[in-house]
């Protein structure tokens, strides 16, 4: 072989272990981002599953918070038909005994 030729296939040589080199590299670096890839799955299924859960008990608050806005309702309703019956029981008990009202 001439020294040009020898120069050639060293060069050859060089550039096939420099592409070796950067297909290893990138097989490294495609492990990784599998390895990403897989935490960040994971971690979007557990937030998935929080988010339902939160959901869920916003659902459960709502709802509780409307029995109680309802059962307050129900409360001062009740103390008012009770107020009511107070005031009519009194005038019953004036028409009865005969007394004059205020």
């Amino acid at each position: 072989m001439t020294p040009d030729e020898l120069r050639q296939l060293k060069d050859f040589e060089a550039n096939v272990r420099r592409l070796l080199m950067l297909h290893r590299q990138q097989q490294e670096r495609i492990a990784s981002l599998q390895q990403d890839c897989a935490r960040l799955r994971a971690e979007l299924g557990q937030l998935s599953q929080d988010l339902a859960q939160c959901q869920q008990e916003n659902q459960r608050l709502r709802a509780t918070k409307l029995f109680l806005a309802a059962e307050g309702d129900i409360g001062q309703a009740k103390q008012r038909i009770a107020r009511l019956t107070r005031e009519v029981n009194k005038c019953i008990t004036l028409l009865a005994t005969g007394e004059p009202t205020q």
